[in-house]
């Protein structure tokens, strides 16, 4: 936590006066913000962002191993980026302040107020997407091991994790807010079904292009992380704060029980992985287990974002009944992941100790 303390003073200090604005603004947006407790949101992705860049140059400057000079330049442009995010903040604040003041017969509040979100779906984008970008390059400038499938670019199938975590984002705001009038739900079912589906995508495309790196196996449970959770908050709102379930007679303890091991095992694992995970120079890829307990949690996702969008058919009925069965299987699953994989990676950690000494004189 000091370390990175030291690296946010860092890139402060050396921060460039369109950024410094830049920031300073995003900070000042929460007085133009509407009065849902939820757009704080948005707001607090796009901060958090700012303030990671603001680490990931300070890391930069401090462990780099070129720049030309050393710790003046930084591997990633912010240019374009800023000045689109700079465009669309004040679009957010000139059409916050109008619906304010604007009568219906000229156009609808509520239209503007959509229009508001739309912009901030853009800067959250922007946002998180240079977030991921920065810290993918800094992790390479000081270790090259991160970026080494790729010879130090990002690549592809790392590029469509970062946009799957960007989407997905946005979907517990379109559940909270209803930003797309009457067809929220269904926008989010489909923006969703996008983030998931490139799930697949990034890691057969990494294989068959030979582009497997030790930050795309970082950034693909990271990024599932990034989207179940979020997402589930979304749930949370869209279902009236609550689980969905097939029948009232079946106890809700039983959902809260299945959530809880679901929690409890990525808690453990991130924690693991805090303690441990530096050993593994090359990274741990997703094992069998891991790869089941996603494949139902994708379920639960998709077949809760159907109930939600069309509840009153028989295939929303169908969801409903999935959606409940998956739950409570990633809760079943959960604790017998976390066992399987903590034996996996000690296995590996055994060969890798066994393959140095045999390469040591």
């Amino acid at each position: 936590m000091l370390k990175l303390f030291k690296f946010f003073w860092t890139g402060l200090t050396k921060i460039s006066p369109i950024e410094f604005i830049l920031l300073i603004f995003d900070v000042a947006a929460i007085a133009y913000m509407p009065r849902y407790c939820f757009d704080y949101y948005l707001w607090t992705i796009v901060l958090f962002c700012d303030l990671g860049l603001i680490v990931s140059h300070g890391a930069w400057i401090k462990h780099a191993r070129y720049s030309k000079p050393f710790g003046e330049s930084v591997p990633w442009q912010r240019t374009e980026g800023v000045i689109v995010r700079g465009i669309m903040l004040l679009c957010i604040v000139s059409i916050t302040q109008f619906s304010r003041l604007t009568d219906n017969e000229v156009i609808s509040a509520s239209c503007l107020e959509y229009l508001s979100y739309y912009c901030w779906y853009l800067v959250e984008f922007i946002a998180v997407y240079e977030l991921f970008y920065s810290i993918l390059k800094t992790l390479h400038a000081h270790n090259s091991s991160w970026l080494e499938g790729t010879k130090g670019h990002i690549g592809i199938p790392n590029v469509i994790s970062i946009i799957r975590i960007a989407l997905a984002l946005c979907v517990p705001h379109i559940y909270a807010l209803q930003s797309f009038g009457q067809e929220s739900n269904t926008v989010a079912s489909i923006v969703l079904g996008l983030a998931l589906a490139t799930d697949a995508i990034d890691g057969y495309l990494a294989r068959s292009t030979n582009q497997t790196t030790k930050a795309g196996k970082a950034l693909d449970p990271l990024g599932d992380k990034l989207i179940f959770y979020p997402v589930a908050v979304g749930f949370y709102f869209a279902t009236g704060k609550q689980f969905i379930r097939p029948l009232e007679v079946i106890p809700a303890e039983l959902a809260h029980t299945a959530a809880i091991l679901i929690i409890l095992r990525d808690a453990l694992i991130i924690l693991w992985f805090c303690l441990y995970g530096k050993n593994y120079s090359q990274g741990i890829s997703a094992g069998y287990a891991d790869k089941i307990r996603t494949i139902v949690l994708s379920a639960w996702l998709v077949s809760t974002s159907l109930a939600i969008a069309i509840p009153e058919t028989s295939l929303g009925i169908a969801m409903i009944w999935i959606s409940w069965g998956s739950l409570l299987l990633a809760g079943i699953i959960s604790p017998f992941s976390f066992v399987i994989d903590i034996c996996r990676v000690v296995k590996i950690k055994k060969k890798q100790s066994y393959a140095n000494s045999k390469k040591s004189p």
